[in-house]
């Protein structure tokens, strides 16, 4: 199993940065719009520090797959209701690594 574990950091914008329910209930939404993409992802996360770490499965550990999983990731981001409007906050990509699972 190939994957890409990619590393995100959110700011709260106008939402409060201690509802650390409605962080995991937007990171779940963002599970939702991942399976409805057919992506097989999942995430862990600190909503403390309001960080999360996705990993999603790839064919193989080329710059291409990684540039897909970003972009699907942006777009089920966006689907869940992130970036929608500025006082909605916002999030920036810390880092991405490739996993090989045997």
């Amino acid at each position: 199993m190939k994957m890409y574990e990619i590393f995100l950091q959110f700011t709260p914008g106008d939402n409060d940065p201690n509802d650390y329910d409605g962080f995991e209930a937007f990171l779940d939404s963002v599970t939702d719009e991942l399976a409805r993409l057919g992506v097989d992802a999942d995430y862990t996360a600190s909503a403390a520090d309001l960080t999360a770490s996705w990993t999603i499965d790839v064919p193989d550990a080329s710059e291409a797959s990684l540039i897909k999983a970003l972009n699907v990731l942006q777009e089920a981001l966006v689907a869940a209701g992130a970036e929608v409007a500025p006082e909605a906050g916002r999030h920036e990509v810390l880092g991405a690594r490739h996993l090989a699972m045997a």
